[in-house]
């Protein structure tokens, strides 16, 4: 229960109406398994229509990512009532569908997590690296210096090269920060430069060069400009590893603010949060159930904010690993969600603007930047602590007025990176690509569907294989050893059966389960096979090796394969 098992379980409420069921269809296995995200009211996907029924897109939708190029996306997850079916029930959003890009729509999603993020844990092995997945705004220009991360990254995606030619693709990417060896969990909060600083691109927007080819199915380039309107999109939240669906409930998410007014951009918030219900923007809220009205899960106060006056700070950001319950209760000790019956393991990051920027963190007492991870980490009225600095993912920072070297001073000023998307996420298999984004676009098999590579539930032992061909037990064909036919008895046909296919007379036989006629389990198919079996039958010798006489698997590898057995399930 309290285990990273956790994430590979469902707490949904699953309300499937016939639009929702054609939308699965539409998606398909692939569709299944890929981010879901939002994206701010300024962009031009706003009011396109999705792919999945032609509604036109609001900032409220939890979207689904394409992962082919130039697609727009399909909406999961509604931001009010439909279609596909009743979602996050925002009393704005039927108003707000069909509404221009760059003009607020009342509905903004500004984080995103269905409360399964995989946990922090530092009792996980060793060998388990955890990864930061992040998205960043058009205006970050990622760490030039001292130690630039390797290409595709922030800094060669962003703004960084501004006015010249760029790529300006960075608000739609999703990044990966993996702390490699010398960031074993259990060694938090980190500091900067505590880690080996970088990141790389793992998930493009358009899917498109430069980067590609796994597109979530924005538009870019996203040019750095003022204003309410962008030439492309910025992903706006985002969850990688859950494989959400219509009716994939509870959801947690966070509005945008009214109050906290962006210095670059030079426009205030959207209001969302205080126009759709008793909220603020940094207030996390849970939709129980679709179309059901949000509640207050974590109120701003509890995560260390808006010590400045309500609706003074935007949660910009989220990750979630919620104990069960549905009621948040506070971590006050680094870890202490790792105990049975534990707190809540939430991180967030702050919107530029925010008024908490600035001030010193509980944990290191660093002035807060908008690209930190943060995480509740005292009694109320104490600001949160930096988890994860903002440098060691690889960002630009000015933190405290002071720049690191290498940050450039960029025409709309001194500002920090702004982290406006965040999850954490496994490659258990070490091959530096997260495990559920590796499942989802087919790089390793994954036969049981629990979104885990096949080899990481061999190795986390929650799944066996016996015969250590690298395929779970669960997934191979079972069998009864000796009953080549197949016909669910051990007999004399048996025999006849093998020795049919070994000298043919006629037409060749195939044999449905060459394993079932392997009956002394050598890993070849001789005369020697059918000898055992009519020794066993009529001579008093042994019968044939395990699986005997009950449906198993093979317990030893070898190149011999079970294609179908009918008599085992």
């Amino acid at each position: 229960m309290f285990s990273n098992e956790r994430t590979c379980l469902f707490r949904s409420l699953v309300v499937l109406s016939l639009a929702a069921l054609a939308v699965l269809v539409w998606c398909g296995r692939t569709m299944a398994q890929s981010p879901t995200y939002s994206v701010d009211y300024q962009g031009p996907t706003i009011g396109l229509p999705d792919a999945a029924t032609g509604t036109p897109i609001t900032e409220g939708d939890i979207l689904g990512a394409t992962l082919v190029p130039l697609a727009i996306p399909p909406i999961v997850i509604s931001g009010g009532f439909g279609p596909p079916m009743p979602g996050l029930g925002l009393p704005l959003h039927p108003p707000a569908v069909g509404h221009l890009p760059g003009i607020p729509g009342g509905v903004e999603v500004d984080a995103l997590s269905f409360g399964f993020d995989v946990m922090d844990d530092p009792s996980l092995p060793m060998w388990i690296p955890l990864a930061w997945a992040f998205s960043v705004d058009e205006f970050a220009v990622g760490l030039q210096g001292p130690i630039p991360p390797l290409p595709p990254n922030v800094s060669t995606e962003g703004a960084a090269l501004f006015p010249a030619p760029a790529p300006y693709e960075a608000s739609a990417d999703v990044f990966l920060f993996f702390p490699s060896p010398a960031w074993p969990p259990g060694i938090a909060p980190v500091p900067p430069f505590a880690v080996p600083p970088g990141n790389f691109d793992a998930l493009d927007g358009d899917g498109t060069v430069p980067v590609g080819p796994f597109g979530l199915g924005m538009i870019e380039p996203n040019m750095p400009a003022p204003g309410p309107l962008d030439m492309g999109d910025n992903l706006d939240a985002v969850d990688v590893d859950f494989p959400a669906f219509p009716g994939s409930f509870p959801v947690f998410f966070s509005l945008d603010s009214a109050l906290v007014f962006d210095p670059i951009e030079g426009v205030p918030g959207s209001a969302s949060a205080p126009a759709n219900g008793p909220y603020v923007g940094g207030d996390v809220l849970i939709c129980h159930a679709p179309g059901a009205a949000a509640v207050i899960y974590a109120s701003a106060p509890a995560l260390g904010l808006d010590l400045f006056g309500p609706d003074t700070d935007d949660l910009d950001a989220l990750v979630l690993f919620d104990n069960g319950d549905l009621i948040f209760q506070p971590s006050f000790a680094p870890y202490d969600w790792t105990m049975p019956g534990g707190p809540d393991m939430l991180f967030f990051s702050v919107r530029r603007g925010s008024a908490i920027i600035g001030t010193p963190d509980f944990y290191l007492g660093l002035p807060i930047c908008e690209g930190d991870i943060l995480t509740p980490a005292g009694p109320p009225g104490t600001p949160p602590g930096i988890w994860f600095a903002a440098e060691s993912l690889g960002l630009c920072t000015w933190r405290g007025g002071v720049g690191l070297p290498g940050c450039p001073v960029m025409p709309w000023g001194m500002y920090s990176d702004d982290v406006d998307a965040l999850d954490l996420v496994e490659d258990c298999d070490a091959d530096g690509v997260p495990d559920t984004f590796a499942v989802m676009v087919g790089l390793v098999p994954d036969c049981n569907g629990n979104n885990r590579p096949d080899l990481c539930d061999i190795l986390l032992g929650t799944s066996f294989d016996l015969n250590g061909n690298g395929i779970p037990d669960e997934c191979e064909q079972k069998f009864v050893r000796g009953d080549c036919n197949a016909d669910a008895a051990f007999n004399i046909a048996d025999a006849v059966t093998v020795l049919a296919f070994l000298f043919p007379s006629g037409p060749p036989i195939t044999l449905l389960c060459d394993d079932a006629c392997d009956a002394n389990d050598s890993g070849t198919l001789d005369i020697a096979d059918a000898i055992t079996i009519l020794n066993a039958l009529f001579a008093g010798g042994p019968s044939p090796p395990a699986p005997h006489p009950n449906c198993g698997v093979d317990p030893t590898f070898d190149a011999l394969t079970c294609g179908s057995f009918p008599p085992c399930p």
